[in-house]
């Protein structure tokens, strides 16, 4: 079974959560659903190389437009990478949560117009971190 490389790069799973989000901007990846409240896309860490999946979700509440947004972001091998990419638009978002739980992930949530960026383990969830 393929592994994960070793996700030591500063670039992307620094010790500190928010130097991965603050990162993202210059990996190179694809879209593989990208629509107004729900994106997932698959990107490579341009100093090593380690493969990402992202699922960006925004939650409509309808309340002053300050609607809460939750990004998770989970190491993948290169296999799943591929595995992603040929699901497109029909992605199995089981398929990527179930990814979660045997890897240290990144949880981004802006909610109440405060945002939180943390590495976390276990299920990956879509919305708010229980």
């Amino acid at each position: 079974m393929e592994s994960l490389r070793e996700i030591s790069c500063t670039a992307c799973a620094g010790a500190e959560p928010n130097v991965m989000y603050e990162n993202l901007p210059q990996f190179s990846g694809v879209a593989i659903i990208f629509e107004s409240h729900f994106t997932v896309h698959v990107f490579n860490c341009s100093e090593c190389s380690q493969g990402w999946v992202m699922v960006w979700i925004e939650v409509i509440d309808w309340e002053e437009g300050r609607d809460p947004t939750y990004t998770s972001i989970v190491p993948i091998t290169d296999i799943e990478f591929q595995e992603l990419i040929a699901q497109g638009k029909d992605v199995s978002t089981d398929y990527i949560a179930e990814l979660g739980q045997t890897r240290r992930w990144l949880m981004r949530d802006h909610t109440d117009g405060k945002t939180r960026v943390r590495w976390v383990d276990g299920h990956l969830r879509f919305c708010a971190p229980g």
